[in-house]
């Protein structure tokens, strides 16, 4: 059971991360994570803290399929943007000239 929840956290997170948003600020190209990934790591990992210290088995293996959960988000993301990254440079698009004050 563990390594099919690992399974599909790793394909849901490679599918949710395989088109990055990119930005471009101050000349730099910026990736910007979803920070859903992180928090549902930092759940994961406070619940098995927690339940290893002061919870019964069951839900200290049900904070373990969580856990596995999230290590496979984890991974799919990586492996999404590194293949992104390997795929060639990241190209954003020029922004869009600002109009001069006082033109209509």
């Amino acid at each position: 059971m563990t390594s099919r929840l690992a399974l599909v956290g790793l394909l849901v997170g490679f599918l949710v991360h395989r088109d990055p948003k990119v930005s471009s600020e101050g000349g730099r190209v910026m990736l910007r994570r979803s920070p859903v990934v992180p928090w549902i790591w930092f759940v994961a990992v406070v619940l098995v803290a927690a339940a290893l210290l002061f919870a019964e088995s069951y839900t200290f293996a049900l904070s373990m399929l969580l856990l596995a959960f999230a290590v496979g988000l984890v991974v799919g993301e990586t492996i999404a943007l590194l293949m992104k990254v390997k795929a060639g440079p990241v190209t954003t698009p020029a922004p869009a000239p600002m109009p001069e004050a006082g033109t209509a």
